[in-house]
């Protein structure tokens, strides 16, 4: 369980059906449509495929093919919910690597940004290498 979904737990938050992976039944970090229309995560749809099968892990109907599509609005709208959850309720326990930064910053990481976007978004440094100064200053 992630830690987000842990928080959600610990607060009654609810967490929308469309935003866990049918195969697992977990938040999804990467989600993707297969070619049933459905959306699962990458890594679990992936292992699902690497047996062989060709049906839908949700519909049992077979699999038109086995390429898989980024739900870019499913994970934005999951690191919309984390960003809600860890500005209300913390980051308690959370990953070294999320624990102290702002939740703005984990948002973009978590949309796949690189770093260095990320802090200059975050930060709201007029460009990538003002961000980078203000990181190396921090150092």
């Amino acid at each position: 369980m992630s830690n987000i979904e842990e928080l959600c737990k610990e607060n009654a938050v609810p967490i929308p059906a469309d935003f866990i992976c049918p195969v697992n039944l977990t938040l999804m970090a990467d989600p993707v449509v297969a070619s049933d229309g459905h959306t699962y995560e990458r890594e679990a749809i992936q292992e699902w495929l690497g047996t062989g099968s060709m049906l839908s892990p949700k519909t049992n109907e077979p699999l038109a093919h086995t390429h898989l599509t980024a739900n870019h609005a499913i994970h934005g709208a999951i690191a919309e919910l984390e960003t809600q959850v860890i500005t209300k309720y913390g980051n308690k326990g959370g990953t070294k690597s999320e624990q102290g930064k702002s939740p703005e910053l984990v948002h973009l990481e978590s949309m796949g940004f690189p770093p260095a976007i990320a802090i200059a978004a975050a930060t709201g440094a007029a460009s990538i290498e003002d961000a980078i100064q203000a990181a190396l200053a921090l150092s």
